[in-house]
């Protein structure tokens, strides 16, 4: 499908694979060697890479499944907005397996406060989708028959909106991560410096004062 799109001609991307990207269920093994998977992920990620404009985005979908518990974990680490059904769990066993989970092992302390983030990484404890919201791992919980419902109509809300202006305020987001002094001066130069010298931002301001809808060019 990739293949025979023109290069950087499309705005966004929504998947879930291995299944909607011309794999079958029946065909496709989920037992697959990590080394083989990531191969394949690794093939698939860059051909859309290729097609993606600059300004798009990737919506993915991913979980996980009991051979390989932690995958939705560190997805969901590397995540703007993650959803979750009422039913999932997370977790972080790696300890039970004699090692630890470098991510979480970095960025839980900070998220989490240090005790409940060593509550995850040294005991590998699971958490029910309600705990990791209390947590701030996920955006919200869903019953999980309105999963794909919510997911739509989130995707929805983002396609009306700028990419270039989304793209630069995730920017922003990770700066104000960070917990650094300069994190609010950087935040203020990445708005005066990048986010005003695009045309979107200008459109968006005039659209707003003309009381009209804006019509967004992204970039």
């Amino acid at each position: 499908m990739f293949a025979a799109l023109p290069q950087q001609s499309v705005s966004a991307i929504v998947t879930s694979p291995p299944y909607n990207l011309g794999v079958s269920y029946r065909s496709y093994d989920d037992a697959l060697p990590r080394d083989r998977y990531l191969e394949w992920t690794g093939r698939w990620i860059a051909a859309a890479r290729r097609v993606l404009d600059p300004a798009g985005s990737l919506f993915l979908n991913v979980g996980a499944k009991p051979t390989d518990p932690w995958t939705g974990m560190e997805v969901a680490m590397a995540a703007d907005l993650v959803y979750a059904a009422d039913d999932a769990t997370f977790g972080q066993p790696e300890i039970q397996l004699g090692v630890f989970p470098p991510f979480a092992a970095a960025l839980y302390p900070s998220w989490f406060g240090r005790a409940r983030a060593a509550e995850l990484v040294l005991l590998g404890e699971t958490m029910s989708a309600k705990d990791a919201f209390a947590r701030g791992l996920v955006t919200g919980v869903v019953p999980a028959a309105e999963l794909t419902a919510k997911v739509d109509a989130v995707c929805a809300k983002l396609a009306a909106l700028s990419p270039s202006s989304l793209r630069i305020a995730r920017e922003a987001l990770r700066l104000g991560g960070s917990h650094r002094p300069v994190a609010l001066p950087a935040v203020e130069a990445l708005y005066r410096d990048k986010l005003m010298k695009t045309e979107d931002a200008r459109e968006g301001l005039a659209a707003f004062l003309e009381k009209r809808a804006p019509k967004w060019r992204g970039h």
